[in-house]
């Protein structure tokens, strides 16, 4: 997809055709989010990437106890137990 918005310099319109492609491509997405929203299949398949990033430490999860500073905050699973980026830092 392309850029949704696009600064024209000295007020230069969009033409026609960039238009529809700009409206098509937004179209697109909020079809998309409204599937994804909707679709028990693609939120399973969402919620497991989702859940395999967590267990790779790749994305924090809010509200979880740091096992180091004892405080809930937004951590990263790392060797199965949660650290807080403060934590991770100082370690």
């Amino acid at each position: 997809m392309s850029a949704y918005l696009h600064h024209h310099p000295g007020g230069a319109p969009l033409s026609a055709e960039t238009q529809a492609q700009r409206d098509n491509d937004i179209r697109a997405a909020h079809t998309a989010q409204r599937t994804l929203a909707t679709d028990p299949k693609a939120r399973a398949i969402s919620t497991a990437a989702h859940d395999l990033a967590i267990a790779a430490g790749d994305r924090t999860t809010r509200g979880q106890l740091c096992w180091l500073c004892e405080q809930r905050r937004a951590c990263t699973r790392i060797a199965g137990r949660w650290e807080c980026a403060d934590c991770r830092h100082i370690t």
